[in-house]
């Protein structure tokens, strides 16, 4: 029935529909028109009148007249709302102890592991941006935010100094539009970038002490990507970057 949503038995839906058409009635009057018992018609107007939905006029016997549907049903949607805005809270508060609870903690290694995509973006916009010194990155597909979105800033640090240092997997220069607009423009601003045929991660480090690494399996059948990451810790540049077969960006 369609006021279950609403917390509303079946049988109360039907007692107040039918007390809609029979205004002023006795419990028995309106168990007589919904083919129920007296014992359990009363039960039910209990529960309209608890729920706003009916009133009681003093008397022997009683007499019950529905609420008008609009205000009614309109005030048990709106209580209904306000619970489901509860619950979005409580929700939002669980996911923050969740995210708590999932915290390995090290006095030397704060690690997190992330997995929805807004805190991905997040945390990789927040470490850049409190990079004093030099960003590093193994860049290659999937994205979980669009190529570039981050641009700007790049070159808003990069002409305050703090230097990039980024090698590229084959597929992220091959993304459509990713040279022409982001790539060579970081390089003319000072980006140093490197090209590998395929890298086997993707990282950000931001001045050799907080990263975000991600994790994914290339099976079908893997879990979901996982993202972690990990500050106030000394990632040493990897030399594998520096090997033969890295070919660098000429700008023209």
């Amino acid at each position: 029935m369609a006021f279950n949503v609403l917390g509303l038995t079946d049988e109360t839906e039907r007692a107040y529909a039918v007390l809609v058409r029979l205004p002023r009635a006795t419990a028995r009057e309106l168990a007589d028109a919904c083919g129920l018992s007296t014992p359990a018609v009363a039960r039910l107007l209990t529960a309209l009148v608890n729920n706003g939905l009916a009133m009681r006029a003093t008397g022997r016997p009683p007499r019950f007249t529905a609420v008008a549907p609009d205000v009614a049903v309109t005030a048990l949607i709106r209580r209904r709302e306000e619970q489901l805005g509860e619950a979005r809270l409580l929700v939002h508060q669980l996911m923050g102890a969740h995210r708590d609870a999932s915290r390995i903690s090290h006095p030397d290694m704060p690690v997190e592991l992330l997995t929805d995509r807004t805190d991905v973006i997040a945390a990789v916009r927040r470490l850049t941006a409190e990079a004093r010194r030099e960003v590093r990155v193994f860049d290659r597909p999937p994205y979980v935010d669009r190529p570039g979105s981050n641009f700007d800033g790049q070159i808003q640090r990069q002409r305050a100094g703090v230097a990039h240092r980024v090698v590229y997997d084959r597929a992220a220069v091959a993304w459509p539009g990713r040279l022409s607009d982001d790539i060579l423009p970081s390089v003319r601003a000072g980006e140093q970038a490197r090209v590998r045929a395929e890298l086997l991660l993707k990282l950000v480090i931001c001045d050799s002490r907080d990263a975000v690494i991600h994790f994914a399996s290339r099976r079908a059948d893997s879990p979901p990507p996982t993202w972690c990451t990990a500050r106030r810790c000394w990632w040493p540049w990897n030399h594998s970057s520096r090997r033969s077969g890295n070919e660098p960006f000429r700008c023209p």
